[in-house]
């Protein structure tokens, strides 16, 4: 587990105060203060994702995920969400082959666990 700053952190309550009110603009401005100061905060990351997939910005969210799963190699269920995320991604953009991967790749984090 990373050490999140508090100042990290303040950013990414900022954040979600604004994912909140869906001032989505701010609320990546926020969660992109909180990974200049702490690179590895996955969370962050994570809402950056969500919300680039709600405005339809797939590369940007794709990015996203791919970022989690290279910054972050050994929490399987944070390793699930993020293929999973992507297999979404990919369905949405009508490539089934790699969304199919996607989703295997999130069924073989899972089997890892155990």
């Amino acid at each position: 587990m990373f050490n999140i700053s508090q100042e990290a952190k303040n950013n990414f309550n900022l954040g979600n105060n604004y994912f909140k009110q869906k001032n989505f603009a701010a609320a990546i401005l926020a969660y992109q203060k909180a990974l200049k100061i702490c690179p590895e905060y996955i969370d962050a990351y994570n809402k950056l994702g969500i919300i680039y997939v709600f405005q339809g910005k797939f590369e940007s969210a794709k990015n996203v995920y791919f970022k989690i799963i290279e910054t972050e190699t050994e929490n399987y269920k944070i390793r699930y969400m993020s293929h999973n995320a992507l297999g979404e991604i990919y369905s949405k953009l009508g490539n089934y082959k790699e969304a199919i991967n996607e989703f295997k790749k999130a069924a073989r984090s899972i089997k890892q666990r155990a």
